[in-house]
């Protein structure tokens, strides 16, 4: 995980050199298997097929933490989601 983290820091400084918003694509149990505690400052986009977009938002965070992940720590911003009966693979702005 210690490579991974300075390849994503090196990525994220250049998106950053050049003018852009970067975030991570992610989910909340997934995150800590990647960057082990490594928790940029960015935004996340979080995939979390719940059936609740609305509570992916609220509580991405404290689950993750809860189960012992540590998201990045500039907050959700959006969640990719499916309907309870798995037709709609959708995303959704927090």
């Amino acid at each position: 995980t210690a490579a991974n983290d300075q390849v994503i820091a090196g990525a994220l400084d250049a998106a950053h050199a050049m003018g852009l918003t970067a975030g991570i694509y992610t989910s909340p149990l997934s995150w800590s298997g990647i960057a082990g505690r490594y928790q940029p400052d960015v935004p996340v986009w979080v995939a979390w097929y719940t059936g609740n977009p609305q509570a992916n938002c609220a509580n991405a965070m404290s689950f993750a933490a809860a189960h012992g992940d540590a998201l990045p720590v500039g907050g959700v911003w959006l969640t990719q989601y499916t309907d309870n009966n798995g037709t709609l693979d959708g995303d959704y702005a927090c």
